[in-house]
């Protein structure tokens, strides 16, 4: 999955460095600092998912490499479904224990549909599939290395909450599903998997 590396090890750190850096770390700084209005958080999601998208189409990346693969489906939607069981028992049991604030008001009709169908997708894709790519292109292939940059990565997007919750929780999380991701890598299985947690997450009060 991760393609043909990248041979000039120096300038290809560069690269890489300079592409988390324009796509992945300042949108969120420039949205906290206020020069990016809060609301239009998503859409600035959504153009840095959708130009991802498209240097990989232009790249001539391989769907597979991106995690679009139905040969490892099976495993990656049982390992993806235990998951989030877990994760998804433990938070209703310190929701009812009281260890979580109370929810925030949702407008259900409106966010659920965009978060499962569109925001879940984006980022899975930006996060895991497209960054896994680059980061075997770039010659970064130990899992140590990967799952940090990628779970750290994912959390950043998250600073724009301004709650360290919201970092923790999503860096934690971010962890588990970046080596899920290693072990199959499937973007399907973990898009349902981040959809279903998410919206549990948000119910309870957790982000």
């Amino acid at each position: 999955m991760t393609g043909q590396s990248d041979t000039n090890r120096p300038a290809s750190m560069v690269r890489l460095a300079a592409l988390l850096l324009a796509a992945f770390y300042l949108p969120p700084l420039l949205i906290v600092l206020g020069v990016i209005p809060f609301a239009y958080r998503f859409v600035v999601l959504l153009a840095v998912a959708a130009a991802l998208g498209l240097l990989a189409l232009l790249r001539g990346t391989p769907a597979a490499e991106l995690g679009f693969r139905t040969d490892n489906l099976k495993p990656a939607l049982a390992a993806n479904a235990a998951l989030v069981l877990l994760v998804g028992l433990a938070l209703l049991a310190a929701f009812a224990l009281g260890l979580i604030r109370h929810p925030r008001t949702v407008d259900w009709w409106r966010f659920a549909p965009f978060y499962v169908l569109i925001s879940c997708p984006a980022q899975e894709f930006a996060c895991r599939g497209f960054l896994f790519s680059e980061m075997g292109r770039r010659g970064i292939a130990g899992a140590g290395s990967q799952v940090a940059i990628s779970a750290f990565t994912y959390a950043f997007l998250h600073i724009v909450y301004r709650n360290w919750l919201a970092f923790l929780a999503p860096l934690t999380i971010g962890i588990v599903w970046s080596l899920l991701y290693r072990r199959y890598p499937n973007l399907w299985g973990l898009t349902l998997s981040h959809a279903v947690v998410g919206l549990i997450s948000i119910a309870v009060g957790l982000t």
